[in-house]
């Protein structure tokens, strides 16, 4: 374990604290550099104070460590772009004339090409921020690249949140990303002002253009190509959904990003490559060098994805480690490489793929050699299984936690992928980059090409039919944050007990396992207390959810999108875990919730002759009916109005509940309607 002495740990530690802060409260920084430049002056005095003592004073201690606290708040106040006075926001008016330059390609969607872009200028004015570029698809696309510079007068919008409860929160996804607007266009409608500015993006694109094109020129197939476009140049935009989903449900999708994984083989395989220069003098340090500096051109000519930045980093901090030659060192550069990347990359904090890598990187450091003494194995290729399947097992144990709770998936055949993928990956890599070299020249044999080929596609193979093994993927896990943090705490204190085995750690396990146990009940009372009724918002159709503890009753139309209901099945579960839901194919006129009468109005449209007073009413299938003549008679406190209703009717039933001054709820404008009891 890392020493809890480790000043570095302690100073990452409330860095983090810091930068939590910093993105939850945004405080002002002027007030923010007047207290640090407060607590420096009294740091200053503290360590005069006792400057000549050998221990510091706990004073100068506490002080230091909120100083850090300040330090990480300052740092994610400084780089949060909106916080710029020149950030593009600020200046956005009812029509805008944007000049943008594209800094990343995306994977596309159904409809849309997507890019990130840098905005460079909004109606004459510099400014700076992100925004994701969507550009209609269609036959006459233009082939648009990394660094053009384009100008557009196309609307552009600020991210929203999911219109229904449960569903992944894309916006928040970009938000942590920086990315707070969304910019919609064709193809017709942008002009490329430039291509001639280059940034070292733009440079590492054109190589990685020339690579492919090469590659094309000796026949490999759509889906092999586009696995080694991801395993090798970190681009996946081009892997097809039914692909990513096979790897995903096989527990192997992380590598198809390059990751910890990647540079990890990669480091042991130029470890091996430049062991001979250790026999030289000063041979250890000059490999040192030529480790670090090829790594970083990898970096470059994956694109210097924020992925690939935190990984080479990570691992350049590994190399440095084992120059020193000791397993501490190995961790202790992890917690230094961790609190320069958050220091100057503040934002990689809520990335989830940070998270997974350093949990991964931590967890093999610390639990591998420990898994590894276990069983010794004799034979040379047992040993190396055994070698990978405990470097396996304790990369689990680190990222599972944040696995369940972000995917609530678990891919019960992950060992059995990873002994097949990772010995896979090495030789994928090892041979990928010789590949890419000849073929780069055009002296790549095309028998080498179509066996390369055929190991791609054995692995693509070999994928699928572990993702088609659904028995063994356990999906719908509910595992709120609660359940991370407690099981995050319990694998730290089962590792020390398993280490010391003493009373004192004893008494830690105790009370971890103790603690989950009230987490899990109080969830599971909290769940069962739920009393909630959804009107969610569906297009063209309409989806009603009354929640009674752990039983829901869903009812539905016969129009609704059967792959809709499936998803708002699955994300009712991961949010409330194993519940007993129960279809109707048919939705009542009268819904009675909490006391309350709903009443629904439909394309029948019977609302007469009600023997009691409804305090809401739902417009869906845009019925045929005089609302103002309804609203009189019924008098209800409120109007729910879901997405199954014409848009025509909408803006004038808002016309009417305006004169007569009552609320709506238009789910397409605010989202589904949540009535929550808890």
């Amino acid at each position: 374990m890392i020493r809890i002495n480790y000043i570095p740990f302690w100073l990452t530690f409330f860095l983090i604290i810091g930068i939590l802060l910093g993105y939850f409260t945004s405080p002002p920084i002027r007030w923010l550099f007047l207290v640090g430049l407060i607590i420096f002056i009294i740091i200053l005095f503290f360590y005069h104070q006792n400057k000549k003592k050998l221990r510091p004073n706990i004073n100068f201690t506490f002080s230091t460590f909120f100083l850090f606290i300040l330090i990480g708040i300052i740092s994610i106040t400084i780089q949060t772009n909106s916080n710029n006075n020149n950030y593009f926001g600020k200046y956005l008016k009812d029509n805008n004339q944007i000049i943008l330059q594209i800094e990343k390609a995306l994977k596309p969607s159904n409809f849309y090409q997507k890019f990130e872009a840098n905005i460079l200028q909004i109606n004459q004015q510099k400014v700076i921020g992100k925004v994701l570029l969507n550009i209609k698809r269609d036959s006459t696309q233009k082939n648009i690249k990394v660094d053009d510079i384009i100008f557009t007068s196309s609307e552009i919008k600020k991210n929203k949140a999911p219109l229904n409860p449960f569903q992944f929160d894309y916006g928040n996804y970009l938000h942590k990303q920086q990315i707070d607007y969304q910019l919609y266009t064709y193809d017709q409608d942008y002009l490329v002002l430039d291509r001639s500015i280059k940034t070292i993006k733009g440079l590492a694109f054109i190589i990685r253009d020339k690579i492919n094109k090469q590659l094309i020129n000796y026949n490999f197939t759509i889906d092999e190509l586009a696995v080694i476009n991801a395993i090798l140049l970190g681009q996946r935009q081009d892997i097809s959904k039914d692909l990513y989903k096979d790897y995903q449900r096989a527990g192997a999708v992380h590598i198809l990003a390059v990751s910890g994984l990647h540079i990890g083989i990669i480091l042991l395989i130029l470890q091996f490559l430049l062991k001979p220069l250790e026999r030289i003098k000063n041979g250890k340090i000059i490999k040192l060098i030529f480790l670090i500096i090829l790594l970083w051109a990898y970096a470059f000519l994956a694109g210097f994805s924020a992925s690939v930045i935190r990984a080479v980093s990570m691992f350049s901090a590994v190399a440095f480690g084992m120059f020193l030659g000791k397993s501490t060192q190995v961790k202790n550069s992890l917690v230094i490489s961790m609190f320069f990347l958050l220091l100057f990359h503040s934002h990689f904090l809520f990335d989830v793929g940070f998270q997974l890598s350093y949990a991964a990187v931590f967890s093999i450091v610390i639990f591998q050699p420990e898994m590894s003494k276990i069983i010794i194995p004799k034979n040379k290729v047992f040993r190396y299984f055994w070698q990978i399947f405990t470097v396996t097992l304790a990369a689990q144990i680190g990222v599972l936690p944040l696995s369940l709770y972000y995917f609530h998936q678990f891919p019960g055949l992950f060992f059995i992928s990873s002994l097949v993928i990772i010995p896979l990956l090495g030789i994928i890599l090892a041979f990928g980059f010789i590949i890419i070299f000849l073929a780069s020249f055009q002296i790549l044999p095309q028998f080498v090409a179509n066996i390369y080929n055929f190991v791609i596609h054995t692995l693509n193979n070999f994928v699928e039919f572990i993702s088609l093994q659904e028995n063994f993927i356990i999906q719908n896990i509910f595992f709120p944050l609660s359940y991370l943090i407690m099981m995050s705490l319990l694998i730290i204190v089962s590792y020390n007990f398993i280490r010391k085995r003493t009373f004192k750690s004893l008494k830690l396990l105790l009370i971890g396992l103790i603690s989950f146990q009230i987490i899990l009940i109080y969830q599971k009372w909290n769940v069962q207390n739920t009393n909630s009724l959804i009107v969610f918002h569906q297009n063209k159709s309409s989806l009603i959810a009354k929640i009674s503890g752990n039983k829901i009753a869903l009812y539905s139309c016969n129009t609704i999108n059967k792959k809709q209901l499936h998803y708002h099945k699955n994300s009712i579960r991961n949010e409330l875990g194993d519940v007993n839901i129960t279809e109707h194919n048919a939705i009542k006129n009268i819904i009675k919730f909490n006391h309350e009468h709903y009443l629904i109005i439909d394309s029948s449209a019977i609302y007469l002759d009600l023997e009691f007073k409804p305090q809401k009413v739902i417009l869906r299938q845009s019925p045929k009916i005089n609302f103002e003549r309804v609203l009189i008679k019924i008098k209800p406190n409120l109007v729910i109005i879901d997405g199954s209703n014409y848009k025509s009717y909408v803006k004038n039933w808002e016309k009417s509940a305006k004169i007569l001054n009552v609320k709506l709820h238009y789910t397409s404008d605010k989202g589904a309607y949540f009535l929550d009891l808890n």
